[in-house]
């Protein structure tokens, strides 16, 4: 806030109207709340992906994503997922940040599209090949 209170006293100290005072300082404000957001790291991780596709189903295709992989607990692990169904009307593909029990092959999709699944229990693949293509490659691969 020290930035914007310091570039609000500079332009107002400057010899222009109140609306292109106004407009300045608006235009700065969002050109500091976009340096800020490049540079965190959650905003440079929301852009940079290394999807692994696992062998797809008749359902569609699913990916997981190399760079988000980590341990939650023992055994557990914590990666990004897509899946792009095929027999939609559109085009869509669902974001899951889904946890894996290694031991027990056992997953749970804690949110879809961003959004909490509150009450997510543990599931087993129930023979299907997308989900356990999945559990596979991401209990087998090198966890960061």
């Amino acid at each position: 806030m020290a930035i914007i209170q310091f570039i609000s006293k500079y332009i107002r100290s400057i010899n222009i109207s109140l609306m292109k005072q106004k407009i300045i300082l608006i235009s700065l404000i969002k050109l500091v709340i976009i340096i800020i957001l490049i540079t965190s790291p959650n905003f440079a991780n929301a852009y940079s992906n290394e999807w692994v596709e696992v062998p797809s189903s008749e359902y569609g295709r699913q990916y997981w994503d190399k760079l988000t992989i980590k341990y939650i607990q023992d055994k557990i692990v914590r990666v990004t997922t897509k899946f792009i169904p095929f027999k939609t009307a559109e085009k869509k593909e669902f974001i899951y940040e889904t946890d894996i029990d290694c031991s027990k092959n056992l997953y749970k999709d804690i949110s879809i599209n961003g959004i909490k699944e509150l009450g997510a229990e543990w599931l087993g693949s129930n023979q299907d090949k997308l989900i356990e293509g999945l559990i596979n490659q991401v209990c087998t691969s090198e966890i960061k």
